[in-house]
């Protein structure tokens, strides 16, 4: 059974769920909410890049085509993102009685500038890195348009070989033919 799941929300179970528009801002909203201390989830969703891959295991539900939609869901704890996950519709979600602020109007482009941000910063240490950074990349290239570009300006501009790494990963899944010429300049060696 769902809880309060309106139709532009994720299909999220055992939460309160409060909507607010993103109008002034996904960082904005992302820091008002972290900002009031309780632990919280946070959510949008967005057009998926097209043949993106399902992001869960879901035992009953086979998708025929690849999802056309995706949900970011980001962790915030003691004032500060601790966790992201990007996920497909047909995961089912339990939020385990947390509240969930449901943003709406999120637009790729801050989602992706966003998400690039906390890569940079949570890249620092073993635990942000897998909590944070990874799934930060990969919730980047699940955006249709906006996600590829973003990967690349990352795989070509980070110091990190982690970082790099997995930006690297997450471009070998797209269909995006600037990918192509990233690869080739590797093989190269340029």
């Amino acid at each position: 059974m769902i809880a309060g799941v309106a139709s532009a929300q994720a299909p999220i179970a055992n939460a309160k769920i409060d909507t607010r528009s993103a109008s002034q801002g996904l960082e904005r909203e992302v820091r008002a909410v972290a900002a009031t201390g309780t632990p919280a989830w946070i959510g949008y969703r967005l057009p998926a890049a097209a043949g993106s891959r399902r992001t869960c295991s879901s035992g009953g539900r086979i998708l025929l085509e690849a999802p056309k939609e995706f949900f970011v869901l980001a962790r915030v704890d003691a004032g500060q993102v601790v966790r992201i996950r990007a996920i497909t519709p047909e995961c089912e979600v339990d939020a385990g009685g947390m509240p969930v602020v449901w943003l709406t109007g999120v637009t790729a482009p801050e989602s992706v500038e966003w998400l690039a941000g906390l890569v940079t910063t949570a890249a620092e240490t073993r635990n942000s890195m897998q909590q944070i950074a990874r799934p930060a990349m990969a919730a980047v290239g699940l955006h249709a348009d906006a996600g590829a570009p973003k990967l690349l300006e990352i795989a070509r501009t980070t110091r990190n070989p982690e970082v790099r790494r997995q930006a690297m990963a997450q471009l070998s899944q797209s269909s995006d033919p600037r990918t192509v010429t990233l690869f080739e300049e590797i093989l190269k060696g340029k």
